[in-house]
């Protein structure tokens, strides 16, 4: 691959912080409480997007024998495929065994690249609204790619799920933003980069994770697929001025009004849990500064876990007998959500991809 990289180095900042900083103001304060004059709202302002190292690399390795699946039911542990690491990260992509059709003898190649492509376009540039929360971050959101990597098999695969990605990032890598895949078949030109193809990434810690249980998917033998991951900014809409302000009276005084409480941060502990058994639990503690409301929790996928409520502040997440990546969100009743992401393995000497990357 050629040595072009695509510009999402140091001049991102600056890109983010004109976008941040144009337009907006205050108006006029009032000249007396009888002739008010309104203001305009603060205008929005966007997290600054990771930065990937200013060292272009391009990583490749061949001939990795794929595993057959000792079993294809639906409580067979993914097959995990270690991608080519970089200075940057380590990738992986699991494979799962429900119903899986992997051929004797199947191998793949692999790469990991911030570089140009030379045998597929530049990934999409733009973000798509093609969601109502896409939307949102289109209007202003700035867009940093990060890296591609691309797999290519020898035989036929096909697979009842889509492949999970998970990206380790160096320590700090990783902020506020939303991580998305998308992706790129190169023996159908036509239709271009699919994006979001995958996203957006729970994120634990430094790693990112990728999960898509509703879509089969198939590698064609032979065929070259690019998967770019990118962040999109994170929007932060300040509380707007009032748009007509009310004015003062002067003949009868104006009682205090009572503040409106102030809540600190929605915290959840443990951040992260693994279980290796069904019908294992672990205790979410939940806490808030200055919230007395209550806290409600969700899993998101009730075949893998479920959840009660034994005590104010308090969730049991408990174990199925079902392996795989899921996660939990908490919320409180004035819009605040912490997500808790977990794995379940169930498999004798196995360990979760996520515990095996933070034991390295």
């Amino acid at each position: 691959m050629g040595v072009v990289r695509w510009t999402f180095f140091a001049g991102c900042c600056a890109v983010a912080t004109l976008a941040a900083c144009g337009g907006g103001g205050t108006g006029p304060v009032p000249s007396s409480a009888s002739s008010p004059t309104a203001s305009s709202s603060p205008d929005v302002t966007y997290t600054a997007v990771p930065q990937a190292t200013l060292s272009p690399f391009d990583v490749a390795q061949t001939s990795e024998a794929v595993p057959v699946p000792a079993s294809t039911d639906a409580n067979a542990p993914p097959i995990t495929i270690a991608l080519p690491s970089t200075s940057l990260s380590i990738e992986e992509m699991d494979l799962s065994a429900d119903d899986a059709a992997i051929p004797d003898a199947t191998t793949v190649d692999s790469s990991v690249t911030n570089e140009a492509l030379t045998d597929a376009p530049a990934p999409t540039a733009a973000t798509r609204a093609t969601t109502s929360i896409r939307a949102i971050e289109a209007a202003k959101a700035v867009r940093t790619h990060i890296e591609t990597v691309s797999v290519k098999f020898s035989k036929r695969v096909s697979l009842k799920t889509r492949p999970t990605f998970v990206f380790t990032f160096a320590s700090g890598f990783l902020i506020a933003a939303n991580y998305y895949l998308q992706f790129y078949d190169t023996s159908q030109p036509l239709l271009g980069w699919q994006d979001p193809f995958e996203g957006p990434a729970t994120i634990d810690g430094s790693t990112l994770l990728f999960v898509d249980s509703k879509n089969a998917f198939t590698f064609a033998a032979g065929v070259k697929y690019y998967f770019d991951l990118y962040a999109v900014s994170v929007r932060s809409t300040p509380t707007p001025f009032p748009a007509t302000p009310t004015p003062v009276p002067t003949a009868t005084p104006v009682p205090t009004a009572t503040p409106s409480p102030i809540f600190g941060l929605l915290s959840v502990t443990p951040t992260s849990v693994s279980f290796d058994a069904p019908g294992q639990t672990e205790s979410l503690d939940v806490s808030e500064e200055g919230y007395a409301g209550a806290f409600s929790a969700k899993v998101n996928d009730t075949t893998l876990a479920t959840i009660s409520n034994p005590s104010p502040g308090v969730f049991a997440l408990t174990s199925t007998a079902n392996p795989g990546r899921s996660s939990v969100t908490v919320s409180d009743e004035h819009g605040q959500t912490v997500t808790v992401p977990f794995t379940v393995t169930i498999t004798t000497g196995t360990i979760s991809s996520i515990r095996r990357r933070s034991e390295r």
